[in-house]
């Protein structure tokens, strides 16, 4: 994660140096900071409506607010990838250090003598641990804490609540698509494995076999992307939420494109990079039934080329960062 995150900001500071002047001058103008909610109860209603773990800020005293440490703080918290992490897996709240709130702070196991940290819940409550003073003022080790504690929330969550129910052969279609819809909504990935059993299962219907192609489609592992291409071989839904995969996806069908593979495979990976990385001038199924070998391989070279380029571009943005 740790190089992901700083091949992200040597993208974004090479993108930005022309306003780094600009920066410099107008720091509060550069970045916003992140908006914490100053309302715990209407906070853990929302975490407990979208199933996202809440982030609690607990500031600096305000005599501890002149230093180097607040300072690095607040540069962090302005950070473009920290706000982006906040804001897409999590419910930001502002919690003041008071009487109401030292006995909270104590049962979650966080400090209580002093400010200056961030405290993970999950939407029910429970304490999924502190970030410490040092980690809030690096955005390199904020962005892998919040991270890290995402990731073990999610995968927790998906054990105790929707693992049961994709597994449950008789559960019924609304609990199953409710299952899928928040896998999808958490890019769940640990979920790929169940997933594709559950596409094997008889009897299926319609809705839900749209609903495993969609959701593959936004995991893109390498698994998922597997079972949606073999799955887009014979069903026409399932290549069409090939298309709507992730740059990640395209980048593993390239393998795909080559002029002695089976016509139905080539086409169909053919498709789908070029409808993934919306690169201009793709051609259509009838051009590859001709008989200019040479310009097919011409065709077949700028595609891959654009698409790897594509590919990377992407790993380096939040997007990838997030999953």
């Amino acid at each position: 994660m740790s190089v992901e995150v700083s091949a992200w900001r040597r993208n974004v500071l090479s993108l930005a140096a022309p306003l780094l002047l600009v920066a410099l001058v107008r720091p509060a103008a550069a970045q916003n900071p992140i908006q914490w909610s100053s309302n715990p109860k209407s906070s853990i209603a929302q975490a407990q409506r979208t199933l996202l773990p809440l982030l609690f800020y607990v500031p600096l005293d305000r005599e501890s607010r002149q230093g180097l440490v607040s300072f690095n703080q607040d540069a962090t918290l302005r950070d473009p990838l920290i706000n982006a992490l906040v804001y897409e897996r999590f419910v930001p709240v502002r919690l003041e250090r008071s009487s109401d709130s030292l006995d909270f702070l104590a049962r979650a196991g966080a400090p209580t003598g002093y400010g200056g940290f961030l405290l993970v819940t999950s939407p029910t409550g429970e304490s999924l641990g502190v970030i410490g003073i040092t980690e809030t003022a690096d955005p390199t080790s904020l962005a892998n804490a919040l991270t890290a504690k995402f990731r073990a929330y999610r995968d927790q969550l998906y054990k105790e609540q929707f693992k049961p129910v994709l597994e449950d052969k008789a559960a019924k279609p609304p609990a199953l698509l409710h299952a899928l819809l928040i896998i999808r909504q958490l890019i769940i990935t640990s979920a790929e494995k169940d997933i594709e059993k559950l596409a094997e299962r008889p009897g299926l219907s319609r809705e839900i076999h749209a609903s495993i192609y969609d959701t593959q489609a936004v995991l893109s592992t390498p698994e998922s992307t597997t079972a949606l291409f073999d799955a887009a071989l014979v069903d026409r839904r399932a290549a069409q939420a090939l298309k709507r995969s992730t740059p990640a996806a395209a980048g593993r069908l390239l393998k795909e494109l080559k002029l002695d593979n089976d016509p139905k495979r080539f086409v169909l990976a053919y498709d789908a990079v070029t409808a993934i990385t919306r690169i201009p001038g793709a051609k259509p199924e009838g051009f590859w039934k001709g008989p200019n070998e040479h310009i097919k391989e011409q065709e077949v070279d700028r595609v891959k080329d654009l698409a790897e380029r594509i590919v990377a571009d992407w790993e380096q943005r939040p997007a990838a960062v997030l999953r």
